[in-house]
């Protein structure tokens, strides 16, 4: 994104981020580089939740059949592992079909060892969904 904005003179135009009060640095910093004035807000925390509604989703995924896990930041591996009590996450996930919404993410759960098969080519939402129906439909024995 840097590199495609770089094509324009920010200098001292005003740049309004919301985002993860945990978001990484790159877009504001490589924005400064290039001369904007940053204002970066936090608009969402990223915390683990607790409470009855955590122990009744573990029990409906300890009770069913799960094929894939996706994972659509490092923070939410993270939680999971820590909401899951999740020791060896290596062997947990062996069993399993994992996916990460981009680098950054895949970096991160492949820093526990978990292999990640899948992952778009578009950091998004949909290149995410994408890429999981082209991965089951060339592995119909997964299907």
């Amino acid at each position: 994104m840097i590199e495609a904005l770089s094509k324009y003179n920010l200098k001292n135009k005003v740049v309004f981020i919301p985002r993860s009060a945990i978001g990484r640095e790159e877009l504001p910093l490589g924005l400064k580089d290039l001369g904007a004035i940053i204002k970066s807000v936090p608009v969402y925390n990223v915390a683990i939740p607790s409470g009855d509604g955590v122990k009744s989703s573990l029990q409906m995924l300890t009770s069913s059949q799960i094929d894939l896990f996706i994972f659509t930041s490092p923070s939410t591996f993270e939680n999971f592992l820590q909401i899951a009590d999740i020791k060896n996450p290596f062997q947990y996930f062996s069993r399993f079909d994992v996916a990460a919404i981009g680098p950054t993410t895949k970096e991160a759960i492949e820093s526990k060892k978990v292999k990640v098969k899948i992952m778009p080519d578009e950091f998004t939402i949909n290149g995410l969904i994408n890429k999981i129906v082209d991965y089951y439909s060339n592995h119909k024995e997964k299907v």
